[in-house]
């Protein structure tokens, strides 16, 4: 893969440096015209880099922003501006923003999604017959979330990118992400619902998704622009980049899950709810 020669504060430095007004022109606008995709593509070919290198600097650079800013927040002029490229380049190669946000977020979060469901199915193999251990789970879902932490920043694009993906609802890139990975997340509570047979399948979806969300919250908070467990006094595990901290990371959080994922059932059978009768303010 090719080597990107700039960092997240280079990226940062670009987004808010000011542009001239020539610039803010150009980058407020997605070419359209086949001709322009033609002066766009003999641009390309007289640059100086080759187009592979053209092509992952944009991609690159694509995935810091969307990670760091989201992807509505997220514009053409800071990719731009991050790669020393125009807008003819960007849309050259990805013909819109949304496609370039589209396999920016399939780039960032499929590997982890992959991983996890490369280590469940070999755990799968392993047992046979036999269920998977719960704890064996909890591992194979939260292990790549640890290892895609960066040992030098201590953060996670795909960790950021999902802050960012919960915060803009509905929109079409993340409907397209969420079904892209729907089989793997199906993977593992179907394994779940067999380690645990006195469950309902909708309370092992519940759990899947509470463990789902406490590792991703968690982890989050260990990034050093987070800091949420280093401000609450936390010693070690308040920053996770040495094998140390991600070895305390991942005993953690198998230690805290599984206790509420082989808990006796919340609800009394499938179809029986424990409705919580509120009292009204006197």
């Amino acid at each position: 893969m090719t080597r990107v020669a700039f960092s997240v504060n280079d990226i940062m430095y670009s987004v808010n440096r000011p542009s001239s007004r020539k610039s803010q022109r150009q980058s407020g606008r997605i070419i359209t015209n086949e001709n322009e995709r033609m002066k766009a593509a003999e641009l390309h070919d007289a640059a100086p880099q080759g187009s592979e290198s053209t092509r992952d600097r944009i991609m690159e650079a694509t995935k810091i922003l969307v990670a760091r800013k989201g992807v509505r927040a997220t514009t053409v002029r800071d990719i731009c501006h991050a790669t020393g490229v125009n807008i003819a380049a960007v849309n050259y190669y990805f013909r819109s923003k949304s496609d370039l946000t589209r396999q920016a977020l399939l780039g960032i979060l499929e590997p982890v999604n992959r991983h996890r469901e490369t280590l469940l199915r070999a755990a799968i193999e392993e047992y046979g017959a036999a269920p998977v251990p719960v704890e064996r789970i909890i591992a194979c879902l939260a292990q790549p979330m640890i290892d895609d932490i960066d040992e030098k920043t201590g953060s996670s694009l795909f960790l950021r990118a999902l802050q960012h993906m919960r915060a803009e609802l509905a929109t079409e890139v993340n409907q397209f992400v969420h079904n892209s990975f729907d089989s793997v997340a199906q993977l593992f509570v179907n394994q779940l619902a067999r380690s645990l047979p006195e469950l309902s399948r909708s309370e092992v979806a519940w759990r899947y998704e509470l463990l789902r969300g406490s590792v991703i919250h968690i982890l989050a908070d260990c990034d050093p622009l987070v800091g949420k467990l280093r401000f609450l006094g936390v010693g070690p595990g308040s920053a996770i980049q040495s094998p140390e901290d991600r070895a305390y990371a991942l005993q953690a959080i198998i230690a805290y899950s599984i206790g509420g994922l082989t808990a006796p059932p919340a609800w009394p059978s499938s179809s029986e709810f424990i409705v919580l009768k509120v009292a009204p303010n006197p």
